[in-house]
């Protein structure tokens, strides 16, 4: 609205095509700036006004959303590094609880496939003076020697062969009689058997023996008793092990 149009307004002077338009004095126009200008001081308030709270309320707007936009990001984050790092919060260790009840006992389990045959142990040194003959093959040797071993060589044969030759001589009414050939026999025992059984009886009343075990002379009595052709042990021989017996037959 033109500054005219407003001191029309003001006057009430309406412009009429019938009415002649009448001056304005300069005084009645001097007293009407002041509200003129309040008027439009206020009106242009008014507009600075709205444009400042739209202004407001915008930014305002922007900066909520900026705001949630920096919680999300930030909540987004944490959850990454958590999933990531695998953070662990551990608080203090608490007391320790009661013992609780005794199980009840298990089944026992399934007995384990059998383990592999561990190799061969080493191989010891062989030992001073000695032998790699068993004593069956002692025996055999011995058995089939062309030079006879020397009567003094044999632990107690002096002593039986005179036993055997005084029992003889008294059986005879000391008569010089002759003697048998003197029998050789091995038995290989098996862990089991006390007693062995020769082939003939023997002679000068089951005295006329001589029995070796493991190449060891065993005494009568105290190691054996003999009954016509049966030899019974005080004690078991071990299973692989060999009884060797030399003896005269009735």
């Amino acid at each position: 609205m033109s500054l005219s149009s407003r001191l029309r307004k003001k006057k009430g002077l309406v412009r009429s095509p019938f009415q002649v338009r009448p001056s304005v004095s300069p005084e009645t126009v001097i007293d009407l700036l002041p509200q003129i200008a309040k008027e439009i001081v206020k009106a242009r308030m008014l507009i600075m006004e709205g444009e400042f709270n739209a202004f407001k309320k915008a930014k305002l707007n922007e900066l909520e959303a900026f705001v949630e936009d920096v919680e999300k990001e930030v909540s987004s984050a944490i959850a990454e590094h958590i999933r990531t790092r695998a953070v662990e919060i551990k608080g203090h260790q608490g007391e320790r609880g009661e013992t609780g009840a005794q199980g009840i006992q298990g089944e026992r389990g399934l007995i384990g496939p059998k383990g592999d045959v561990g190799a061969q142990g080493i191989q010891g040194e062989r030992g001073n003076d000695g032998s790699p003959d068993t004593p069956d093959q002692v025996v055999d040797k011995v058995n089939e020697a062309k030079t006879l071993v020397a009567f003094n060589k044999i632990a107690g044969l002096d002593e039986w062969v005179r036993k055997i030759q005084q029992i003889s001589r008294e059986k005879r009414g000391g008569g010089g009689g002759g003697m048998s050939t003197p029998q050789h026999e091995s038995f290989p025992m098996n862990g089991s058997d006390t007693s062995i059984t020769l082939a003939s009886n023997v002679a000068a009343g089951g005295n006329a023996i001589w029995v070796r075990y493991q190449g060891q002379s065993l005494d009568m009595d105290t190691h054996f008793t003999v009954s016509d052709k049966t030899v019974s042990f005080t004690f078991t021989p071990d299973d692989g092990s060999t009884i060797s017996i030399t003896y005269f037959r009735t």
